[in-house]
């Protein structure tokens, strides 16, 4: 799914409970306040369920695409996973 460009780096060391920044950017073309933070939301969520699976600390920044508004939760689990792979951010 072309709907969410990925942008990571790796973070200088930080506590050890701590492996992940996220910044989801979201622009007024994706819609309303509502529908923005929703995404908002449901991307993190999708995040939380891959956490336990992340090597090493890291920046993450995504810019989700219009596409993504619309998709259902789990194509948004398996975008995000197979991103996070793509990005060695989580192992396969």
């Amino acid at each position: 799914m072309r709907a969410l460009p990925l942008s990571a780096s790796q973070r200088p060391p930080s506590p050890p409970e701590v492996h992940l920044f996220l910044a989801v950017v979201t622009s007024k073309r994706l819609g309303g306040a509502v529908l923005r933070n929703r995404l908002r939301r449901r991307l993190r969520e999708a995040v939380r369920t891959l956490l336990s699976r992340v090597q090493g600390d890291w920046a993450v920044m995504m810019l989700p695409r219009e596409a993504a508004v619309h998709a259902d939760f789990d194509r948004l689990r398996q975008a995000m996973e197979q991103l996070f792979r793509k990005g060695r951010i989580i192992d396969e």
